[in-house]
C-alpha cells in the first residue's frame, strides 16, 4: 500500500472513530486513533482544528475524572504522556509550531479553569496555594502546562503570542486563573518574568484594552502573583533588567524605569510594591538617580516633582533594610542651599523633607485615630525597631542640623509607634541627653498618653544604673519639667506624681550622690504636698538624707557654702510645709544630734538588758539606733560621736559664716516648732530631751567602761 493510500485510510479511521464515544472505551481503537491523530498533525494541516478537538476531548475526559474523583482508564492517561512528548518535540523541532501549540494549550487551560470553577471540590480550595496544589495534582492540567512552558521557553513570538493569550484569560477568570500564572512561573523562570517586566515598560507608550480593563492592568497583577509566590527570583530577574535600562544609552529605554516607579505605586499592597522598590533603591545611587531625572527632563513629558515623590514615598513602604533607605534618603537633603544649586538636586532635596515629615506626620494622626487600642500598620516604623540603636546613633553622628531634626523625629515616632524596649531605649537617651524644653515637654505629654507610666519605669532605670554623668543630666532635665508641671498631683501622669512614686530613689541619692545634691533639692524644693502618704520608713530616710547632705555641704566648705546651705533650708522647709509629724521630729533630732552631738562615745544603754550596743559609725544619722520600738518607749536617740565632723564640741562651719549659719538654722527650727501648733508640745518636749541626752552623759553606768574608751566631761 502506498503512503497516500494509508494516509487516506487512517484519515477514513480518524474521521469514523474520533466522534464516536465509543472509540474510547476500547483501548485498541482509542490508541490507534491518537496514533493516527498525531500523524496527521503535520502531515495534513487541513486536519489540525479536527485533530486538536480529539486531543481536548481526551483532556476533557481527564479533568471530569480528576475532577469527579472517577477512574482514568489506563489507555488515556497513557495516550496523555504520549501526546506530551510529541507535541514538546513538535514545538522544539518547529518555532511555527511552537507558536500554535501555546497559544492552543493555554486556551485548553482558560476553559478548564473556567468549566470547573463552580465545582464544589474547587470551591473548598480557599487560598492560591490550594489551588495549585489541586491542579498540580491532575495529569491533563500539568500536560498543558508543560507543553505551554516548553513553546514559551522555545520561541519569542511563540512566547509573545502565549502571553497576550494568557493575559486576556487572567482578565475574565482572575483569581481563579492564577494558578496558571504561578504554574508557568515555576518552568519558565526567568524567561516568563522578563517578558513581563518588558511588556509593564511597553505598556505606557502602547496603552491596550482587555475587555474593558487597561491591559497594564492584567501584568502587573501577573506580577504581583509571581512577586508573591516566588519572590527571590523575581528580585534577581527584575535587577538585571533594571540594570540594563540603567546602562542603555538610548534615552527611551532609560527613562522606561518610569514605568516601573509607577506600577509599584498603582499596586500599594502586596510584596510587589516592595520587591520593585527594593530592586529601584539596591539599583539606584545617587548619581544615576540623577542621570535618571536628567533624562526624564529632557523628555519635557514627566512631571520630575511628581515622579520623584512616587519614588521617596514607594522607598517608605519597604519592609527590609530600613535604616539604610532612611540613610538614603537623607542623602539627598545637602547642606548647600544657595540659589544657583541644580534643579534636580532641589526637587529631590525638597522631595525627601516632605516625605519625611509626611511620615512623621502619618505617625502621628494614626494613633490619634485608634479604635480599640489596635496599633496603625506603618511597615518602616516597625522595621526601624530592630535597628533602633543605629537610628540613635545616627542622631548623634550627624552634624547637618536639618538632618538632626528629622532623625530626632523618626527616632520619637519609631518608639512611639513599637513602643516596649524601643520606647524604654529612646526615653532613657532622651533623658541622658541635652534635651530643649519644648521636646522635653512634647515626648513627656505623647509617651505618658499612650503608655502610662513609662517615665516612672525610665526613671528607675537610669537611677539604678547609678552613672553620674548621665544622671546629671537627667535631673536636669527633670528639674526643667517639673517647673513647668502644672497637672495636679492626683494626675498620675505628672510629673510631680512621678517623682513622689520613686522618693526613695531621690532620699538615696540626696545621701550618697553629693555631686548632684544642688539638682535634687531645686526639685526637692519644687515638689507639692504628697498625694499618697509615705511610708513610715521613707520619712525617716528623707529625714536623715536632708541631714546628712548638711554635713556634706559643710564639709565641702566651698565658696558657695552659703549659698548651697539656703537651698538646703528652703527645700527643706517645703518639706516642713507638708505637716507630716513624723517628719518634723526625725529633723529636730538629726538636726541636733549634728549641731550639738553627744560627748559621750556609747550609745544608749538599752534600760531592759542593761547591755551595752555595739559602736556602729559608719551608718547615717538615725540610721544605727532609730525604730519605731524606741519612739513607743521614750528612749533618747542618740549617734555617735563623729570627730571629723566635730572640733572641741563645735561643728566645723567656718568661722566666717558661723552667724549666717546660726540665723539660718534658727529660722528652720523656728519653722519646724511653729508650723505644727497641733504637736508644738511634744516637738518641743523632743527638742529638750534630745539636748539634754546629747548634753549629759547617757548614765552613770558609762563611767564605769574603761578609760581609754571613754572621756569624762571634764576631761
Amino acid at each position: 500500500m502506498s503512503s497516500s493510500d494509508q494516509l487516506s485510510q487512517d484519515f477514513a479511521f480518524f474521521i469514523r472513530h474520533s466522534a464516536d464515544y465509543r472509540t474510547l472505551t476500547i483501548p485498541a481503537n482509542l490508541e490507534r486513533t491518537c496514533s493516527i491523530c498525531l500523524n496527521l498533525l503535520t502531515t495534513i494541516p487541513s486536519a489540525r482544528e479536527a485533530i486538536f478537538d480529539y486531543f481536548n476531548s481526551l483532556i476533557s475526559i481527564s479533568v471530569h475524572c480528576f475532577i469527579q474523583n472517577e477512574s482514568l482508564i489506563t489507555s488515556v492517561s497513557d495516550l496523555l504522556t504520549t501526546i506530551e512528548t510529541k507535541l514538546i518535540s513538535l514545538a522544539v523541532q518547529s518555532n511555527s509550531w511552537a507558536n500554535i501549540l501555546a497559544q492552543w494549550s493555554i486556551d485548553q487551560l482558560f476553559n478548564l479553569t473556567r468549566r470547573y470553577t463552580n465545582e464544589s471540590v474547587i470551591k473548598k480550595c480557599k487560598t492560591l496555594e490550594d489551588r495549585i496544589q489541586l491542579w498540580t495534582q491532575c495529569q491533563a492540567a500539568m500536560t498543558l502546562i508543560k507543553i505551554c512552558s516548553t513553546c514559551i521557553l522555545h520561541d519569542t513570538t511563540a512566547a509573545d503570542n502565549a502571553l497576550n493569550k494568557y493575559l486576556e484569560a487572567s482578565t475574565l477568570i482572575r483569581p481563579e486563573f492564577d494558578w496558571v500564572t504561578v504554574s508557568l512561573s515555576l518552568r519558565c523562570g526567568q524567561t516568563l518574568i522578563s517578558r513581563l517586566i518588558q511588556l509593564s515598560l511597553q505598556e505606557k507608550n502602547q496603552s491596550q484594552m482587555l475587555h474593558g480593563i487597561e491591559r497594564i492592568f492584567a501584568v502587573w497583577s501577573s506580577l504581583e502573583i509571581i512577586a508573591t509566590q516566588e519572590p527571590q527570583i523575581f528580585h534577581q530577574v527584575l535587577m538585571e533588567q533594571i540594570q540594563l535600562l540603567l546602562t542603555s544609552d538610548d534615552t527611551q529605554k532609560h527613562i522606561s524605569i518610569v514605568s516601573l516607579i509607577r506600577m509599584a505605586s498603582a499596586v500599594v499592597t502586596g510584596p510587589l510594591c516592595d520587591i520593585v522598590y527594593y530592586s529601584l533603591y539596591r539599583s539606584l545611587n545617587s548619581l544615576s538617580l540623577r542621570r535618571l531625572c536628567s533624562s526624564i527632563r529632557q523628555t519635557k513629558t514627566i512631571d520630575i516633582e511628581q515622579l520623584t515623590d512616587e519614588f521617596i514615598s514607594g522607598l517608605i513602604r519597604i519592609r527590609t533594610d530600613a535604616l539604610q533607605i532612611i540613610q538614603f534618603i537623607l542623602s539627598f537633603m545637602h547642606d548647600d542651599t544657595s540659589a544657583d544649586q541644580d534643579e534636580i538636586e532641589l526637587t529631590l532635596r525638597d522631595c525627601c523633607k516632605y516625605i519625611l515629615q509626611k511620615l512623621c506626620h502619618e505617625c502621628h494622626y494614626k494613633f490619634r485615630l485608634q479604635k480599640d487600642n489596635q496599633k496603625p500598620s506603618i511597615p518602616i516604623l516597625a522595621a526601624l525597631r530592630i535597628s533602633f540603636d543605629h537610628l540613635l546613633d545616627l542622631s548623634i553622628y550627624t552634624k547637618h542640623s536639618e538632618k538632626i531634626d528629622f532623625i530626632n523625629d523618626l527616632c520619637f515616632n519609631v518608639a512611639l509607634y513599637n513602643g516596649d524596649e524601643t520606647m524604654l531605649k529612646y526615653l532613657q537617651y532622651i533623658f541622658t541627653s541635652k534635651t530643649s524644653l519644648d521636646i522635653l515637654q512634647d515626648i513627656h505629654l505623647e509617651f505618658e498618653y499612650y503608655y502610662p507610666n513609662c517615665l516612672h519605669d525610665v526613671l528607675n532605670l537610669i537611677f539604678e544604673q547609678n552613672d553620674s554623668s548621665k544622671l546629671s543630666i537627667c535631673l536636669e532635665n527633670l528639674l526643667q519639667l517639673i517647673l513647668i508641671d502644672e497637672r495636679p498631683l492626683l494626675n498620675n501622669r505628672s510629673i510631680q506624681s512621678t517623682i513622689w512614686s520613686l522618693i526613695d530613689h531621690f532620699s538615696r541619692l540626696l545621701n550618697e550622690n553629693s555631686i548632684n545634691s544642688n539638682l535634687i533639692l531645686q526639685i526637692c524644693l519644687q515638689l507639692k504636698c504628697y498625694e499618697t502618704q509615705p511610708t513610715y520608713e521613707q520619712i525617716l530616710q528623707i529625714a536623715c538624707s536632708f541631714t546628712d547632705i548638711h554635713m556634706k555641704i559643710i564639709e565641702d566648705s566651698d565658696n558657695n557654702l552659703i549659698d548651697n546651705l539656703i537651698l538646703w533650708r528652703d527645700a527643706l522647709l517645703n518639706f516642713i510645709h507638708f505637716k507630716n509629724h513624723d517628719f518634723h521630729l526625725f529633723i529636730i533630732i538629726t538636726l541636733i544630734d549634728f549641731i550639738i552631738p553627744k560627748l559621750s562615745p556609747f550609745d544608749k544603754l538599752d534600760d531592759a538588758n542593761i547591755n551595752r550596743q555595739p559602736i556602729d559609725t559608719s551608718n547615717s544619722l538615725l540610721e544605727q539606733n532609730l525604730s519605731i520600738n524606741t519612739i513607743n518607749s521614750n528612749r533618747a536617740l542618740s549617734r555617735s560621736f563623729k570627730r571629723n565632723l566635730v572640733n572641741d564640741r563645735f561643728t566645723k562651719v567656718p568661722f566666717q559664716y558661723i552667724e549666717q549659719y546660726t540665723i539660718l538654722m534658727t529660722s528652720i527650727f523656728n519653722e519646724l516648732i511653729y508650723n505644727d501648733n497641733t504637736q508644738k508640745p511634744q516637738l518641743l518636749t523632743c527638742l529638750a530631751t534630745t539636748l539634754i541626752d546629747n548634753i549629759l552623759p547617757d548614765s552613770i553606768t558609762d563611767l564605769q567602761f574603761d578609760d581609754d574608751q571613754c572621756e569624762t566631761p571634764n576631761e
